[in-house]
């Protein structure tokens, strides 16, 4: 029965999350009601009241979602740092909206600063090996942050560049990057 119920919060929460997400295309998260979200995700208010207090707990709940996401698909083992930038390439298209959102919104610079430490942390494991000198770790803070930085930017004033523009200018980054280190 556990199991169940699980899976019938997991589902209320994905359909939470989208409505929450739709909706945040017009108003701020501040003017979104209970009523108007459980309408638009098809859900009554006492189901929202079961798992949530308020309306931005869903969206806290879709930060804690996103950063464990982020968080076990940058902590694999990888062979290389392109099999790394590709699963940070599906990592984000799979999570465009709540990425946008979070990294528009001032409210979540935690969440962005998590996500930068846990990419720097990734490229460190797998570019550097054995090599972590003070100047590659550098290199690699930087890599990190100029990529999540860029992505910042283009959420927030690219709109008409595609995910797939952006990506390839960082492969060339990084790769430029590595001719930095010692």
């Amino acid at each position: 029965m556990g199991a169940i119920m699980d899976k019938r919060i997991v589902k209320t929460q994905r359909k939470l999350w989208t409505a929450l997400f739709t909706i945040l295309a017009t108003k701020n998260i501040d003017d979104i009601t209970v009523t108007e979200l459980c309408s638009m995700a098809d859900i009554t208010r006492r189901t929202f009241y079961r798992t949530f207090s308020n309306v931005p707990a869903v969206f806290d709940s879709y930060s804690d979602y996103l950063n464990e996401q982020a968080r076990q698909t940058l902590s694999a083992q990888y062979a290389d740092v392109n099999e790394l930038l590709s699963a940070f390439d599906r990592l984000v298209t799979e999570n465009y909206t709540g990425l946008r959102l979070i990294f528009t919104d001032q409210r979540h610079l935690r969440l962005v600063d998590n996500f930068v430490d846990a990419f720097y942390q990734s490229l460190c494991q797998v570019v550097l090996n054995n090599q972590h000198n003070v100047h590659n770790r550098l290199v690699m803070k930087y890599v990190a942050s100029g990529i999540l930085g860029m992505m910042a930017e283009w959420f927030k004033s690219m709109p008409e560049v595609k995910y797939g523009e952006l990506a390839k200018v960082v492969k060339p980054m990084v790769k430029s990057a590595m001719g930095m280190l010692t």
